[in-house]
Formats: structure tokens, sequence, C-alpha cells
């Protein structure tokens, strides 16, 4: 579930900025495919104050703290530390009520120095319906109506209050080398940022 991703990267940068005591400013958090989702939505979400995304926890006496573990291990698709599970002893949420917002687990919220996204996507369902275009073009809109859009960095990369700085293959045949051009230009909007395009290199 794209939740429990935010949820480890929270437990990771807390990790890093309390536990290890390395300031925000100092850190780099790097990305890379799916990675790259979560890690934007991670930084829009959880270190920017004027961005949420999911309803946020009531601040109370009686509410639980989140603990975070500090207990490492890696995580498929980023190459930041992750942690392994937080515990959290407030009321868990109904069925019927909204994701609560990781941030009142995030005890840090400043930006990292940068943010490096490796072959990323500025919509998973764009994705597909540019590689269904490339198989069977008449069904390339179904195959994106079939495929539910998580992690939409197009929306988040506009919130992401650092430097982003795009890498990918220009011969991608998973994630498009369009899809990292048009997160960048997104991000260009508000903050500064740079692409690197690789010519030789794929998705791997």
């Amino acid at each position: 579930e794209d939740y429990e991703c935010i949820l480890d990267a929270a437990a990771a940068w807390n990790f890093a900025t309390v536990v290890l005591g390395v300031p925000a400013n100092r850190i780099i958090l790097w990305g890379r495919s799916v990675g790259t989702g979560v890690l934007t939505q991670f930084c829009a979400e959880c270190l920017d104050n004027t961005y949420t995304l999911f309803q946020t926890l009531p601040s109370s006496p009686t509410s639980g703290a989140a603990v975070p573990a500090t207990t490492t291990a890696a995580t498929g698709g980023s190459r930041s530390l992750t942690s392994s599970t937080t515990t959290n002893t407030s009321a868990t949420p109904s069925d019927d009520d909204a994701a609560p917002s990781p941030r009142h687990l995030v005890h840090v919220h400043a930006p990292p120095h940068v943010l490096f996204l490796e072959c990323p996507f500025a919509s998973i369902r764009e994705c597909v319906k540019s590689i269904a275009q490339s198989i069977a073009p008449r069904m390339a809109g179904v195959a994106s109506a079939c495929v539910a859009d998580r992690f939409v960095s197009s929306t988040h990369v506009r919130h992401v209050a650092t430097h982003v700085v795009i890498l990918h293959g220009v011969n991608d045949e998973i994630v498009p080398f369009e899809q990292g051009a048009k997160l960048f230009m997104l991000a260009l909007r508000h903050r500064r940022g740079a692409i690197m395009p690789i010519p030789t290199s794929g998705h791997a």
C-alpha cells in the first residue's frame, strides 16, 4: 500500500534526523523508479508545511505518540535508509475515515538538501498508457484506465520545498524519458532543479 510506503520513509527520516542527529539540510534523498513516487510524496506531504494530502490526526494530550523504530532494513525502489514498523497507541481510524496523515510521525519538518529522482514517472497511469500505445495503440486507453494512479508525482512535485535533480535514461523502456522531462518542467516552475539525460541507458 502507498500509505505504508510513506510511513517507511517517515521512519527513515526520523532515524536520520533524530537518532543520528543529522541536520535536514545535509540529507540527500534518492529514489529510483517506484521509489521516486514515494519520496516525492513524502517530501510534499511530510516536509512542507503548506500541503496536506491526508486527514491530519488531532493533536491532544491523550493521543498516543508514535515511536520510531531504530532497526533499519533495505526498501525496494529507494536508496534511503528505511526502518521497520512504528507503533502508535492512538485509536485506530475506522474504514470509513480517510487515511491519517504521516506528518504526525515526522519529528523534523524541514526539507532535505536535495531530492534525487532516478527514472521517475509523472504518473503511473501515463506510463502504462505510453507503453500500451507502442504495443497495442487501440488498447492504450483501456490499459491505463485499469491501473490505480498512485504516487501522482506530477501533483506532489509542485509542493516539494527543495531542489529536484532528475536522472533518466533516454532509452528507458519501462518509464519513458518523457515522463522524467515532464516532471522536471513541473518542478522547475516552483523550485530550482536539473535534469541529466543518460543517452545510452535504459531503465536498469
